[in-house]
């Protein structure tokens, strides 16, 4: 393999809409870990390959900039860093990779079903579960069982509030949130005040 075209998403991640499964946001197939594997450049992966012939940091390198800090606490500048040295850690993930990446896009009443032992991560995007009842249930029953999330983003334009929500989201661990700065005043500041919620105005 070479690292310098090699990605962990194969390996890693899962992106589901509908019925659609990739392994990323911008992929445009699947299939891709015999051809990582064998050193090629898949062009189902050329919006990755033109953000770094731009000097872009890519959706790849992001996934290589995750992989090493959530598994091995390294921090890395994976544009002008030297990832060669940490390749071994990535070549791991060929034998020992789980998907643990979740992202979900849109609503589907089957998500659930995606939601495996092996997921720490998950990412709900293209609807404000805020607003969303199928988002809303998804987070409320992910909070009631015993999984092994890390972590979950969620992005809200913070117009309404919802106190059940806001239950299930303080069950996890960590939240992540894309919040406007146009939502209801009351509302952004339980979410900013609250202690597991990361918050990003926008």
């Amino acid at each position: 393999m070479d690292n310098r075209s090699f990605c962990p998403a194969p390996w890693i991640s899962k992106v589901i809409n509908g019925d659609s499964v990739l392994p990323c946001f911008v992929s445009e197939g699947n299939n891709l870990k015999h051809k990582f594997m064998d050193s090629l450049k898949p062009a189902e992966c050329n919006h990755c390959w033109r953000a770094e012939d731009s000097g872009i940091l890519s959706f790849r390198q992001k996934y290589i900039k995750r992989v090493l800090k959530a598994r091995y606490d390294i921090d890395i500048d994976v544009i002008n860093g030297d990832v060669d040295d940490y390749y071994s850690h990535l070549e791991y993930l060929t034998v020992n990779g789980q998907p643990e990446f979740l992202v979900l896009c849109g609503e589907n009443e089957n998500y659930f079903d995606h939601i495996t032992s092996d997921i720490r991560e998950v990412e709900i995007v293209g609807s404000d579960p805020f607003t969303s009842s199928l988002n809303k249930d998804l987070i409320i029953k992910l909070s009631s069982v015993n999984a092994n999330i890390d972590k979950l983003h969620i992005t809200t334009d913070g117009m309404t509030e919802d106190k059940e929500l806001i239950d299930a989201l303080s069950k996890f661990r960590r939240v992540k949130i894309v919040l406007s700065s146009k939502g209801d005043t009351n509302v952004i500041n339980k979410l900013l005040l609250h202690p597991n919620f990361e918050v990003n105005l926008c």
